[in-house]
């Protein structure tokens, strides 16, 4: 039972750090955080090697026919876009939701979501990761839910 309770207490304070960082990087504009993300994916590729070995991995899987080289140059550019992201959640769950909007450049279907509302209706957005999340509600109540997708070594995009 201390075992739990010490892991419990762990996962907490990491996750506390996690949103503490977040916050603190939701002020930057987003270009320094893609930067930043720029400078650090190299590092992960080098002494991350779990996530190298899982990324390597799995573009092996996708991808089996592609040449090791090319393999490493697209699993440099995936941990290098891993790493924005995770830099960017804290932009897009804690910032002031008119800077998250501010942010995003195009939006297709918008004139659909607002007419709905003009009219009195709900719509239901089917999107990815973090479309359905705080950054695209304008203003909308909105809840996201999410399912995780257990890929199978058969499984291909």
């Amino acid at each position: 039972m201390a075992q739990q309770t010490g892991d419990t207490s762990e996962r907490f304070s990491k996750a506390s750090a996690i949103s503490w960082l977040w916050c603190r990087l939701s002020r930057w504009p987003l270009k320094w955080l893609w930067r930043m993300a720029s400078a650090l994916g190299p590092i992960i590729y080098r002494f991350n090697k779990r996530e190298r070995e899982v990324t390597e991995r799995n573009l092996t899987v996708v991808y089996p026919d592609l040449a090791n080289a090319e393999r490493q140059t697209l699993a440099r550019q995936s941990l290098r876009h891993s790493t924005a992201t995770m830099l960017e959640l804290g932009h897009a769950w804690m910032a002031e939701p008119s800077k998250v909007e501010a942010s995003i450049l195009t939006v297709q279907g918008r004139d659909k979501l607002d007419n709905a509302r003009s009219e009195g209706r709900g719509v239901i957005v089917l999107a990815r990761i973090l479309a359905t999340g705080k950054c695209l509600t304008f203003g909308y109540r909105a809840i996201s839910l999410y399912r995780h997708v257990r890929a199978t070594q058969n499984h291909r995009p």
